[in-house]
């Protein structure tokens, strides 16, 4: 009887959920007098990287980068297929934030396999947001960004190191749920990191919770000033759209 019911114990043990994450520190808003300057910036490399294919960067530069942001001879990188993650690096050529840099994450180049690709990486982020963080590390930016996939690793490497910097269109990658989140740092509380997300957009609706009611959510929130959801932009998940609200250089 005993052994049985140890047995029967372990096996209640093993099959106990895991208890709920604790809500995450909330990032706030970028501030300072070029707060305006500063988001168009990080959206303008958030809407270039979008462009780049795995193997180069065949694009228009001019489109989004204007004249005060340039590529550096880092852009344009790729970790791997498997990785969903490639990269650029970008350059204040002119104005109030000249010389900072901008490390721009790509999560993913084809809009029809987002909520493939953003299933997937739940089960691997960790190692998608280990080679994230090391390009960081080896980078030294002064902000991070990213649209997409690419705003979710932006997020999780911003609780890692925490980096100023804004996500758009980003899916929520905290749960209260274990087995779903993917933020395990704890710098980010505090930062200035700001989440721009288009109402009714469907990724956004996918996995955040103040959206598509499902239990995800961001670093940020609208309480700490940090996230701001565009209400011209209804349904668009496109940097492009994105771009055109906040005002391109």
């Amino acid at each position: 009887m005993v052994c049985s019911s140890m047995h029967e114990g372990r096996h209640r043990e093993a099959h106990r959920k895991p208890a709920p994450v604790p809500p995450p520190k909330h990032t706030n808003g970028l501030s300072g007098p070029h707060r305006d300057e500063l988001l168009r910036l990080l959206a303008a490399a958030a809407a270039n990287v979008c462009q780049h294919e795995v193997k180069g960067h065949n694009c228009d530069e001019d489109k989004y980068l204007g004249l005060r942001l340039r590529r550096t001879e880092s852009g344009s990188r790729c970790t791997g297929a498997k990785d969903y993650m490639a990269y650029a690096v970008y350059r204040v050529v002119s104005g109030p934030l000249h010389n900072k840099t901008i490390l721009a994450y790509q999560g993913s180049s084809c809009d029809a396999h987002l909520v493939q690709d953003f299933k997937q990486m739940l089960g691997r982020f960790k190692s998608v947001a280990d080679k994230a963080e090391a390009v960081y590390e080896d980078v030294g930016p002064d902000f991070i960004t990213g649209h997409s996939l690419g705003g979710c690793i932006a997020e999780v490497v911003c609780s890692r190191t925490g980096c100023r910097g804004a996500a758009f269109n980003s899916p929520g990658p905290w749960s209260s749920e274990p087995d779903h989140c993917v933020v395990d740092g704890d710098k980010h509380g505090g930062a200035e990191f700001e989440i721009h997300l288009a109402v009714a957009d469907p990724l956004v609706a996918l996995a955040n919770s103040n959206a598509g009611r499902r239990p995800h959510g961001h670093i940020g929130s609208e309480q700490s000033g940090a996230v701001h959801w565009h209400f011209a932009i209804s349904g668009l998940h496109s940097m492009d759209a994105m771009v055109n609200d906040l005002g391109h250089l």
